[in-house]
């Protein structure tokens, strides 16, 4: 039997942290063989004495998977000398719960049924279009010891013209990336990027950069790797300056399904990405992306910002509180909102 550091690994592995609980991750009823092998051997170890229930322990909430909608009593387990008489059978009263109320519930299919529904926050088809207008902050930090900031605001309008397919014959969607500096003046072709889609993943490929922009299905807190192409060391140049904006990104749906009001379109569902949000002494990265379904992104958002304000010596006694907007010595801003689509 394994000893109490694998129950320990074993009751880890299986339960993942989301808002505030610990759900079984990977796991839907009837509940998984490792998790019943932990519950076993919980049984086994309280026969002979070394666990038993107490007020006085520490407390491993166990929550049924959200497909069994049922919450088991919090089991408290100890290291201990001694067993209480009683403590097996409320052990056992407890497991009996947890695999009741999972018999209980109906089987659920491992897709569920919206997933080709949530594939319309990404959509792809020859004629579509969309505009946004795009507001940028550059800073660049100069000689002189000073930082300058460049607003700029900027017309975008993308259009998908043409299909094609890839080296491995999976199709591929062209789309044509038009820009003018105000709105009186005609649009002038500046980049062609490609987007496609799949039954499971959103690519879009832009700046030879190609970026896993949705996987499916989602739901409310999924996470993944939307660079895994892209090197998180990868340099740019912004305003004669070098950074790296790719580290440390992990996507997460943030929200999903709810209504939302983008510039001047209310849209009765939307898709929150965000990309990533990291903050440290010497850098600011905020990604993060909003979807409406039928059309696509409708809103971005990305605080790109590199800073030595902190490295100083002795350090600013505003250090941790002055804004990034201030402090910020490299990179930018930008902000990204729909203002037409068809």
């Amino acid at each position: 039997m394994p000893d109490l550091e694998l129950v320990q690994v074993l009751i880890k592995t299986n339960l993942k942290h989301t808002d505030g609980h610990y759900i079984p991750y990977g796991i839907k009823c009837p509940p998984s063989l490792e998790l019943k092998r932990v519950l076993i051997f919980l049984l086994w170890q309280m026969s002979l004495g070394r666990f038993f229930l107490t007020s006085r322990c520490s407390v491993f909430p166990l929550l049924v998977g959200a497909r069994c909608d049922f919450t088991v009593p919090l089991v408290k387990i100890c290291n201990v000398q001694s067993a209480s008489p009683c403590s097996f059978f409320i052990l056992t009263l407890v497991v009996g719960m947890f695999f009741w109320t999972c018999s209980k519930q109906p089987e659920q299919p491992l897709i569920p049924t919206n997933a080709a529904d949530q594939r319309n926050y990404f959509p792809l088809s020859v004629g579509k279009y969309v505009e946004f207008a795009i507001d940028s902050v550059l800073y660049d930090f100069g000689g002189s010891g000073g930082t300058s900031r460049d607003s700029i605001r900027t017309w975008v309008r993308e259009e998908i013209t043409d299909t094609f397919t890839d080296n491995l014959g999976q199709p591929l969607f062209r789309i044509e990336r038009f820009e003018r500096k105000n709105d009186s003046l005609p649009w002038q072709l500046k980049q062609v990027l490609s987007a496609s889609l799949s039954i499971a993943q959103a690519i879009r490929t832009e700046n030879n950069l190609r970026f896993l922009k949705l996987v499916f299905p989602f739901y409310r807190n999924t996470r993944w790797d939307g660079n895994l192409w892209i090197d998180p060391y990868l340099e740019i140049e912004v305003a004669g300056e070098r950074i790296r904006p790719f580290t440390n990104w992990q996507y997460k749906v943030d929200a999903l399904d709810i209504p939302a009001q983008i510039g001047a379109f209310a849209f009765d569902s939307v898709l929150v990405v965000t990309e990533v949000d990291q903050t440290n002494a010497i850098e600011r990265r905020l990604s993060r992306s909003t979807y409406a379904k039928h059309i696509g992104l409708v809103q971005r958002e990305q605080w790109i910002l590199d800073s030595q304000y902190c490295n100083q010596i002795p350090a600013p006694a505003d250090c941790q509180t002055k804004p990034w907007i201030e402090k910020a010595e490299t990179g930018y801003i930008l902000r990204q909102v729909l203002t037409g689509y068809n």
